[in-house]
């Protein structure tokens, strides 16, 4: 069996007029663990123990002769290693205002929207004999409702052989280990491409792309897609339903794992 883990982080979670961004980084354990070689060495020739992304100081003189090389080395790293990126994106500005209870604004938080889109883009795109292991950096306000959502998930795969195996869900806390860093890049990265276009932290950040033009790979949840899907959550709590559990949520997941959107993904057009 193929043993898979994805480490996962957030950007701009608390956004309503920018996009909230879940992202990160999936592959063999052994393919993490040589990442190790090339991660923590760069970031210490830097004088840096770890790498958060919101604690960069891009304004400082030293800025472009430090910082910039750091971040264009950092970013060939996973892609070298075969990691492949796996991302999600929204704007809870598109569904705001569909949501009405509690329940449906916890259910469709703009973190629960994006961890939904990469658990469908998984679930598709990984072979049968793998067994999957998702790592989150921890985010208290959301971590219930997203190991729900991944149990639930589990449970619909496991009913054919032909789909692969969601073994784990955890969360570690921040800082804890460098495999979360990597999704911290990518979150910060993706988000500055789609709301702050042709930026010096857009374009610095654009090295973990891996040499791909960030307009042919990221694509957005979009408007349309998120209010189909609150109307989905909000169907299934009317009707007294687990959101997660429901007939309906199931087969919006599929079919994000299975649209085109998803099939021109960066799983699919990164280069390995």
């Amino acid at each position: 069996m193929l043993k898979v883990s994805a480490y996962l982080d957030e950007s701009q979670v608390t956004e309503t007029a920018r996009h909230v961004i879940v992202a990160g980084f999936y592959g063999a354990d052994t393919d993490w663990e040589s990442l190790k070689d090339d991660w923590q060495p760069t970031l210490l020739r830097y004088n840096r123990p770890r790498l958060h992304m919101k604690d960069l100081r891009w304004n400082r003189k030293s800025a472009e002769k430090v910082l910039k090389p750091m971040l264009a080395e950092l970013g060939a790293f996973p892609g070298q290693r075969k990691l492949k990126p796996i991302y999600g994106a929204a704007k809870i500005s598109h569904f705001a205002d569909m949501l009405e209870t509690d329940v449906e604004k916890a259910a469709f938080s703009g973190y629960i929207v994006c961890f939904s889109q990469i658990l469908g883009k998984l679930c598709f795109h990984l072979p049968a004999h793998a067994s999957l292991r998702v790592v989150c950096e921890e985010q208290t306000k959301y971590k219930d409702l997203a190991e729900k959502m991944f149990h639930q998930v589990h449970k619909w795969m496991a009913r054919k052989p032909e789909n692969p195996w969601l073994d784990q869900f955890s969360t570690v806390p921040k800082g804890s280990t460098f495999m979360t860093e990597p999704a911290d890049y990518l979150a910060f990265a993706i988000g500055k491409f789609l709301d702050e276009n042709g930026s010096k932290k857009d374009l610095w950040c654009r090295p973990i792309f891996n040499g791909m033009d960030p307009k042919e790979i990221v694509e957005v949840f979009d408007r349309e897609q998120a209010r189909e899907a609150t109307r989905i959550v909000q169907d299934s709590s009317r009707k007294g339903q687990d959101i997660f559990q429901s007939e309906e949520f199931e087969k919006w997941l599929r079919a994000q794992g299975r649209s085109e959107a998803s099939l021109r993904s960066l799983t699919k057009r990164f280069k390995s």
